[in-house]
């Protein structure tokens, strides 16, 4: 097949945020067998433009935008005003507008045959694409309408709470418009599937479900074990990690520090907000971003997930496992994972329980041990790019096979 895969930012390993991890692995998984093009947005990230070289090193075929800091500000800050003075976008979209980028796909789907168009994000909603081709869509988290979430209104400041609220607000109509454009859109979990078809019911017939996978990253070594870490990564500008990392630090590590004194919480992610940067001490470190995430997830001795709320997989879950390192997670972090056999992680979904399976994993290195090395053999099977972009693939002929 020939395939032309567009992405908001470009995939690369040490992303900000989970999506450019998962666009990589189907990247690197459908290349094996299929005619790739790449095209996507780049920067002001320097990292991402580095990625975008990287990639084109690699043998990949890209066709990028390059976004440089203090360019396009008039055009990206036209939109995304436009989405805060009564707009009905989420600011997300505003910001991965490019009017080049618009020129680009139009170009390549004018002078290119291709089978297949998959957009890899619905924050691409704001562009048009001028094809008879089949377009898949992957949503990778559907952001499910909810009452008002007073919580964040105090924690956050009674401005701030309240933008955030309208956003959140925005999505529904946003995915109702962006899901109709799509032959097929593919979700990573059952409940994303249900809460899709709740959102829109006319689209129940073209929602598919695939797992997304990794591209497999180096086994750590147990000899680099820190004893007594506890390590939590996210990118904070998403919400649930937010409530995710302040629920560790503020309720669930004052459990664990009367359980078994010593235990150090190391909390990584670009943009660690006010609330979350307050609760650091000694036993509670605020790392913010780093330059590689691999080695630190080594160092841990548990990886924790104690997520409660949003929808999609977790990459960091998935991350932690292939490199074989023991998850405790909350069955809301778990979720998506191939369910044919049990997932070899740690489930519990309250502070006590999460705090003693903490505890009794910290004391129990053989148990981790087999835990982690379970845990790797689990997504070489279920979750490698191999085997996500063989879902994917289905999904395609599938598709191809009608009418």
């Amino acid at each position: 097949m020939r395939i032309l895969m567009i992405a908001p930012m470009p995939p690369q390993p040490q992303p900000s945020n989970g999506v450019p991890l998962v666009t990589l692995a189907l990247l690197h998984g459908l290349s094996q067998h299929h005619d790739v093009t790449l095209a996507t947005l780049a920067g002001p990230d320097v990292a991402e433009h580095q990625a975008v070289q990287q990639l084109t090193n690699e043998g990949f075929r890209v066709h990028a935008v390059l976004r440089h800091a203090g360019q396009q500000r008039v055009q990206i800050g036209l939109r995304m005003a436009g989405s805060v003075l009564g707009g009905t976008e989420p600011l997300r979209s505003g910001w991965y507008w490019d009017a080049r980028f618009q020129r680009l796909i139009t170009q390549l789907l004018t002078t290119n045959n291709f089978d297949i168009v998959q957009l890899d994000d619905n924050a691409l909603g704001a562009y048009t694409f001028a094809t008879q081709r089949p377009i898949v869509m992957t949503e990778h988290e559907v952001r499910r309408p909810r009452p008002v979430n007073w919580r964040t209104l105090r924690t956050a400041g009674l401005m701030p709470g309240i933008w955030r609220e309208e956003q959140w607000r925005r999505w529904a109509g946003y995915q109702r418009r962006v899901w109709r454009r799509a032959q097929r859109l593919v979700v990573f979990t059952e409940e994303d599937a249900q809460a899709m078809t709740g959102i829109l019911p006319a689209i129940a017939s073209r929602v598919r479900i695939n797992p997304f996978g990794l591209v497999l990253p180096g086994q750590a070594n147990p000899t680099l074990e820190v004893p007594n870490t506890l390590l939590f990564v996210g990118g904070y500008s998403h919400y649930p990690n937010c409530d995710a990392a302040i629920w560790l630090a503020r309720e669930i590590m004052p459990l664990v520090r009367s359980l078994r004194p010593g235990v150090q919480l190391r909390l990584i992610g670009d943009a660690p907000p006010p609330e979350l940067q307050a609760l650091a001490n000694d036993d509670v470190i605020v790392a913010g971003r780093v330059p590689q995430i691999e080695p630190w997830i080594e160092r841990a001795s548990l990886v924790l997930a104690p997520v409660r709320i949003g929808g999609g997989m977790r990459t960091k879950v998935l991350q932690a496992m292939a490199m074989g390192k023991s998850v405790v997670s909350t069955s809301l972090g778990a979720q998506g994972l191939q369910r044919n056999v049990p997932p070899p992680l740690a489930i519990a979904d309250t502070a006590m329980d999460m705090a003693n399976i903490i505890v009794r994993l910290l004391e129990d290195a053989e148990q981790r041990q087999r835990l982690g090395q379970q845990a790797r053999a689990f997504v070489q099977q279920y979750h490698s790019a191999e085997a996500y972009a063989r879902r994917m693939e289905y999904i395609y002929s599938e598709l191809l096979a009608m009418p």
